[in-house]
């Protein structure tokens, strides 16, 4: 039975994650001069979610970064960690940063509702970690990095009051939320999946690729997009199923899941012109239609 309904409170465990500190007087303006989301005026207790992208636009990982009192803390998927690294430390040049890789100190939990900020404050504060609100699924989002020697004692309490989202994949579809490595990777721009407005400011300073995603913005459209696809049917899809259109493939499934109202719901990176609302397409031999996202 797939469930519906989504509780107030639901969790992603971030347990296969990579950790790095930034501390020093440019810490801040170092780092924002390398992701896409604005930490300019960010305050220390505060977050953001972001991309790392390369000086041609293209996505190297995704980040939650916290703000804190003396540093910076911030986490990525652990397959991208030394990709990461040697990215940021290629930039170390003559500011008063220094980077250190924490990944055995720290494990991230990301908390989703509208009780997700004060939850992640309130578990914070009893397992001596730290928080910040951000946007990752626009449903009310906030990250938690807890000691590792107390994650496991954590993390059981946060399975006593929050769902795991994964128990809700479906949800994640429909509001089109993409996972890197699963829906995205180092070969997309930030508006191919679909990032651009969650976690790219168009209004910051300078930083790393961002001539290159602007250019793309301006230009109104890229080559393929990720979209989301109500599928007809109940039957579960593998990814990289192929969609089609007019009798030939213009893209491929990523993700899928059994909506609660009976049909599937999947994202699908399609060519820029069948990723547009409305458009009529075929997966698995199933009627197919690209559908906007949940908000």
């Amino acid at each position: 039975m797939v469930p519906a309904d989504p509780p107030a409170l639901l969790f992603t465990s971030l347990q296969e994650s990579a950790s790095f500190e930034a501390t020093g007087t440019d810490r801040q303006s170092w780092l924002n001069g390398l992701v896409t989301c604005n930490l300019a005026p960010l305050k220390p207790g505060q977050g953001a979610y972001g991309l790392a992208t390369s000086k041609v636009g293209k996505i190297l990982t995704d980040l939650d970064i916290l703000l804190l009192p003396n540093s910076l803390l911030f986490a990525c998927p652990a397959s991208r960690r030394a990709t990461l690294h040697e990215s940021l430390e290629r930039y170390l040049v003559m500011e008063d940063v220094e980077l250190r890789d924490v990944s055995d100190s720290w494990r991230w939990v990301i908390l989703h509702g509208v009780e997700a900020e004060a939850t992640a404050s309130a578990l914070a504060a009893e397992f001596g970690g730290h928080h910040g609100a951000l946007d990752r699924t626009g449903l009310g989002d906030a990250a938690l990095a807890i000691p590792a020697d107390r994650a496991h004692t954590a993390l059981q309490t946060i399975q006593r009051i929050a769902t795991p989202l994964r128990e809700y994949d479906w949800l994640r579809i429909s509001r089109q939320i993409p996972l890197f490595g699963i829906d995205f990777d180092e070969s997309h721009y930030p508006q191919e999946a679909t990032l651009e407005r969650r976690a790219v400011s168009f209004c910051k300073g300078c930083y790393l690729g961002q001539e290159v995603i602007c250019r793309l913005e301006m230009r109104g459209h890229v080559h393929r997009r990720l979209a989301t696809l109500r599928i007809e049917g109940d039957r579960g899809l593998c990814p990289r199923t192929p969609v089609l259109a007019a009798g030939g493939e213009v893209g491929h499934i990523t993700s899928a899941a059994l909506h609660p109202e009976g049909y599937t719901v999947a994202l699908g990176m399609l060519r820029f012109a069948q990723s547009e609302p409305g458009t009529l397409v075929e997966v698995d031999g199933r009627k197919a239609i690209v559908q906007e996202p949940t908000r």
